[in-house]
């Protein structure tokens, strides 16, 4: 059934182009930066310098505890100093700090034992998710408050999948240029290519700085007019309001299970690409990688308008749950498309994974945005970067658990990179059970997640009424004064 909206208090809002592509352009930063260091990792520690899977794993996926406390920390400082510094300051210093140590990752010296390469990735990566928790939690945040029409987030966060997927394409084929005759080896090519990808990170983080216009704080309802300093007792309540929120415990669980089953297989996916299609050859087995990466994102940017009209016409619930359910279908698609006999095959469950993912990157955070409007109306107090924080860790936590089980189970499997091309039959046939199973589950429990999600349209229209009756004027931009709840 189409929605129709059910109040004057649903905003036509319409952001101009140039604002939305500035805010996009941080995208492309954020996803270089969160998964630039793991499209290459397993590559080059080792494939290339012989490192233990897991051990490259674990070096990816413990970072992601200091995001336990960096992305919360980033979130509440950028909404507690929302009015002294805005959240482009911090966004500037998260793009400044996750370029540099992104460029030392690849700077190893040669000739470090395996303990020596582990700590080198795990410190550097450390360094790299930290300034990447000031550049991607402030500017999920700045997204939220750009503008407060239910449907125009859902354009502004498709503008924002558009170019994410070109940062995927982007990352995508940095193993392939690794592989270039004008680099000496993968380990040269890798110092290389991960300086360009470096330098992307802090280009694309300073174009949302200088050039996307932030609202002030007194345009934002249920935004804090007065000026507050941080404090523990004001964090945990904080806190407390985030998860107290049951819609966005939904949406979060809905996000966590899809990375934690797709991305934990994902390592599983080039292993199968190289070893069982193309018989142990990296090169052949390295552009059919880097073309299933570019299938993938190509269809995220073709689908990311299409997706807009689906979510106008019948809610972003609706839509995301046909998304999902496309995501699925690809995974059943797995066990056909992937076989020597026809090598490009391999590309095509990628398009359908392409398309939920789509759904999952537009609509989640444009559902997200809502959730802080519901709450802010519910608690008299709003708690964007807070949020912000807690959907991006859940898709780290997400992340993480996946990367640090991808190794695992790897090794599982029986894989033995000494043999070279010559992997047991065993060993190719349990790659592909994993790889098959495990996100087959995880995506389902998503969809159950995402189909309990309570808020719509007609109920976000009463939702800006209340808001703009509490401003003191109907579809004012005047300040909200407000309180901390006690």
């Amino acid at each position: 059934m189409a929605v129709t909206p059910t109040s004057t208090a649903t905003r036509t809002e319409t952001l101009p182009f140039g604002q939305r592509l500035a805010y996009a352009s941080g995208n492309f930063a954020s996803l270089t930066t969160g998964y630039g260091i793991s499209s290459l990792a397993n590559y080059v520690f080792n494939i290339a310098l012989g490192v233990n899977p897991a051990l490259v794993g674990l070096a990816l996926a413990l970072p992601r505890l200091l995001d336990l406390f960096t992305d919360p920390l980033a979130g509440y400082l950028s909404d507690t100093y929302r009015q002294q510094h805005d959240r482009r300051s911090f966004i500037a210093l998260g793009a400044v700090v996750s370029s540099g140590f992104f460029a030392l990752v690849w700077l190893f010296p040669d000739g470090m034992s395996e303990r020596g390469y582990f700590l080198w990735l795990l410190l550097f990566s450390c360094a790299t998710y930290t300034g990447w928790s000031f550049l991607s939690i402030p500017w999920q945040a700045l997204g939220f408050e750009l503008t407060e029409s239910y449907h125009e987030r859902t354009r502004l966060m498709a503008a924002s999948t558009f170019l994410g997927g070109a940062a995927g394409v982007f990352y995508g084929w940095s193993y392939a240029a690794t592989q270039l005759k004008c680099f000496t080896g993968t380990i040269n090519g890798a110092r290389w290519v991960g300086g360009v990808m470096a330098f992307s990170i802090l280009v694309s983080g300073l174009c949302t700085v200088f050039f996307c216009k932030e609202k002030p704080l007194v345009a934002i309802r249920g935004g804090a007019p007065t000026k507050s300093k941080a404090n523990l007792g004001e964090f945990f309540k904080s806190l407390r309001r985030v998860f107290g929120s049951r819609p966005f415990r939904l949406l979060a669980g809905a996000v966590v299970f899809m990375c934690l089953g797709v991305f934990s297989v994902s390592g599983i996916g080039p292993y199968i690409a190289i070893y069982f299609i193309h018989g142990g050859d990296q090169a052949h087995g390295s552009l059919l990688i880097g073309a299933a990466s570019t299938a993938w994102q190509g269809t995220s940017m073709i689908l990311a308008g299409p997706l807009v009209l689906l979510a106008k016409r019948y809610g972003k619930k609706q839509a995301l749950l046909l998304f999902l359910g496309l995501a699925l279908a690809g995974n059943l698609l797995k066990w056909v498309c992937y076989t020597p006999a026809l090598p490009w095959l391999f590309v095509v469950p990628s398009m359908f994974f392409a398309a939920g993912f789509t759904g999952l990157w537009t609509l989640t955070p444009s559902m997200v945005a809502d959730v802080c409007d519901f709450e802010a109306e519910a608690n008299n107090w709003r708690d964007s970067g807070m949020f912000a924080a807690f959907y991006t860790w859940m898709i780290k936590l997400g992340s993480t658990v996946a990367f640090a089980l991808g190794g695992i189970l790897i090794n599982l499997t029986g894989f033995d990179v000494t043999k070279g091309s010559i992997q047991d039959a065993p060993t190719i046939f349990w790659m592909r059970v994993v790889d098959f199973s495990l996100p087959a589950v995880t995506i389902v429990v998503a969809m159950l997640l995402v189909s309990r999600f309570p808020i719509t349209e007609g109920i976000m229209a009463s939702v800006r009424q209340r808001l703009d009756a509490r401003a003191g004027e109907d579809g004012s931009s005047m300040p909200v004064p407000v309180a901390a709840p006690r």
